[in-house]
């Protein structure tokens, strides 16, 4: 499933503008700083793991509070990047500010305020938090990177051509660009972050994933085959895993249940359980329940059953 929208706002902000943006980036009440019309613009392209925004509006404020997670649970990461004006985020007892030139990447798992004083425009990722997570070369959850240069331009350049190219993609080549444009800003967070010494390590490690997610349905899938898929010995690439503190093993089951979490929860989709433990390279269905539950607290069945759909 690939789905390209865009929607305008010239209405106050309860008729259409609240809705489509909690659609998007979950549930959420919204106050415009003005009374009368709102005026916005969303651009979106979705699949069932990734969503790219390029959104402009008025200033408002945006609340995400303690009853819509509960009610529109979302286990997802935003990267946002201002093309104009500057956003500020409360989140506990923490003040962000982001601002053109950088990139802000932040877990939608928890209450905040999201503000911007002027008219703002910006583009957004929106990834799985395990995807994230699992890739992560420091233990924050919050990353800042700047993009007036070097590799921060790079991941810049990826946003605003995903948007420009929205209508020629299809999901995969959109999927397959997300992974890649994931990689880069963490990678650029990480180096910003002082381990730039381990970027071979994680460009390695990098390339390993996305061959693993390549053929992740494949249930023979082994080390052997990913090395020499990379043209690099098993042992290097083992040596280089164990340096960046994970496992082949480890790998191929991260991303089998990253990609099985978003099929199980993606509310437009409802392949059996048993499909997507197909799909996602698990050879019985028990196997794939265990797996799952072991990793995220629950089985695939209530993950299921949790999932809103709005």
């Amino acid at each position: 499933m690939y789905e390209v929208g865009a929607f305008e706002s010239s209405e106050c902000v309860s008729l259409g503008w609240q809705a489509r943006v909690a659609s998007l980036h979950g549930a959420m009440s919204i106050r415009s700083a003005a009374d009368g019309p709102y005026i916005g613009r969303l651009v979106w392209q979705a699949s069932r793991s990734y969503s790219v925004v390029r959104w402009r509006g008025a200033p408002e404020q945006l609340r995400r509070g303690d009853a819509d997670l509960r009610d529109d649970p979302r286990a997802t990461f935003e990267v946002l990047a201002p093309v104009r004006g500057t956003v500020t985020i409360e989140s506990g007892a923490r003040e962000l500010t982001v601002a053109p030139g950088e990139i802000l990447v932040l877990p939608m798992d928890r209450p905040m305020v999201c503000t911007h004083d002027t008219a703002c425009e910006a583009i957004c990722l929106i990834a799985p938090a395990p995807r994230v997570r699992s890739r992560q070369e420091t233990g924050h959850d919050v990353l800042r990177v700047d993009r007036r240069g070097g590799l921060g331009s790079v991941v810049w350049s990826a946003l605003e051509a995903l948007v420009a190219e929205r209508a020629a993609l299809d999901v995969d080549g959109f999927d397959a660009a997300c992974d890649r444009l994931l990689d880069l800003v963490l990678l650029a967070a990480g180096r910003a972050d002082g381990g730039s010494s381990a970027a071979p390590n994680a460009e390695l490690v990098a390339a390993v994933r996305r061959e693993v997610r390549r053929r992740i349905s494949d249930v023979t899938l082994d080390g052997a085959s990913v090395a020499a898929a990379l043209s690099w010995s098993l042992r290097h690439v083992q040596a280089v895993l164990a340096r960046s503190g994970t496992t082949m093993s480890e790998i191929i089951r991260e991303e089998r249940l990253d990609r099985a979490w978003s099929m199980v929860t993606d509310p437009r989709r409802r392949t059996s359980l048993s499909r997507i433990a197909a799909e996602c390279g698990f050879s019985t269905h028990s196997m794939f329940s265990t797996a799952f539950r072991a990793r995220f607290g629950t089985t695939p069945r209530d993950a299921r059953a949790a999932t809103v759909v709005r």
